[in-house]
Parts: structure tokens; C-alpha cells; sequence
């Protein structure tokens, strides 16, 4: 499967991706999920790209639970999967 477009990621979404390196079926968030299988990744995201302003927070299980990482605005991470994020704003982040 080939590379998504680097501009297939909107200016101020939260990308996440079903594969690593930014590969594979894509999700676009503004407000996060509680569960990344409600957006079609039932087995959560392996990479992302924060093309918002702000730091996300990330989980490795659904109902922000599991396993916590932050990744700051403009960065690009692989990691393991992480199923549910929310934006710095949201109190739980």
C-alpha cells in the first residue's frame, strides 16, 4: 500500500493510522475518541501525525485507560497501538 499524501492529514487534525510510518487505513480527529474502533481502526493505531497546535494524549486501551504518551504539535510518532486520545485541552489529557 503506498504512502498517504502527506497533505491527506488536514492542517489542525489528529491523524491516526492503521499501520506504521503513516501507512495503511486513516482516522482524522479535533476532539479525540474514546475507542479508535468507533472510527473504523478496531485494532487502535500504530503511527500518527499532530498537525494541530496543541499536545494529544494517547492510550493504549480504549476509555483512556492502559499505557499513556503525549505527542507534541507538528510530530510524527510509530508506537504501539493506541486506542483512544484526546486533545491537552480535555481534562483527562
Amino acid at each position: 500500500m503506498p504512502k498517504h499524501d502527506p497533505e491527506s492529514c488536514a492542517i489542525e487534525h489528529f491523524c491516526l493510522y492503521s499501520r506504521g510510518q503513516q501507512e495503511g487505513a486513516r482516522a482524522s480527529y479535533t476532539k479525540g475518541t474514546r475507542d479508535t474502533a468507533l472510527q473504523n481502526l478496531p485494532k487502535g493505531g500504530w503511527s500518527a501525525w499532530n498537525r494541530t497546535s496543541e499536545y494529544w494524549c494517547l492510550w493504549t486501551k480504549p476509555d483512556y485507560k492502559g499505557s499513556k504518551y503525549r505527542l507534541n504539535p507538528g510530530k510524527k510518532f510509530d508506537f504501539e497501538k493506541i486506542r483512544s486520545l484526546l486533545p491537552s485541552g480535555d481534562f483527562r489529557c
